[in-house]
């Protein structure tokens, strides 16, 4: 991994951590104009337009580090809660509750 690339990722870590996602979004995507390979700044950056409340956009980094990494775990996740998400806002409920 492309060490300037991590540097802007744990940046981004910390940023939100401290709850400032505006600035985590901006770090994470510095990480991904360097290293366009790595699943984990997607799906870094995508909690971080979440919690933004782009989830256009946030589904569609979880989407791209699962096409980078189908194992990451954090995407899946993103993608599962955005479904579920859209099944609830369109009156869909298939698990009864």
């Amino acid at each position: 991994m492309n060490s300037e690339a991590e540097i802007f990722k744990n940046m981004g870590n910390q940023r939100f951590q401290e709850r400032n996602y505006q600035e985590a979004y901006e770090y994470y995507t510095r990480a991904i104009q360097i290293n366009p390979k790595v699943s984990i700044y997607f799906s870094n950056r995508g909690k971080a337009l979440k919690m933004l409340h782009r989830f256009d956009e946030a589904l569609a980094d979880a989407q791209d580090a699962i096409e980078l990494d189908e194992q990451n775990i954090k995407a899946h996740y993103l993608t599962g809660c955005f479904k579920r998400y859209d099944s609830l806002r369109n009156g869909s409920n298939s698990q009864g509750y």
